[in-house]
């Protein structure tokens, strides 16, 4: 069985942005804050829970390749 945390980090980049499953490139906190605080869907979600999620999900930031670049989403 493939064990998610342990797959080698995957990057790409295009159009000045830089898609990637590195875990360290995640802002867990930023992401959380949003979720819990922002969202419709997952509004009052617990920490304990998000990062539950976390351990079984491939993450894919999308990061600007350059601090002045907004971030995008159509990806």
């Amino acid at each position: 069985m493939v064990i998610l945390r342990d797959l080698p980090a995957y990057e790409i980049e295009r159009d000045g942005y830089r898609l990637s499953t590195d875990r360290t490139k995640l802002d867990l906190d930023l992401v959380h804050s949003y979720l819990a605080g922002d969202s419709y869907w997952a509004r009052g979600l617990d920490r304990a829970l998000f990062e539950r999620a976390l351990e079984g999900s491939v993450r894919s930031p999308s990061t600007p390749l350059t601090a002045a670049s907004p971030p995008s989403h159509g990806w």
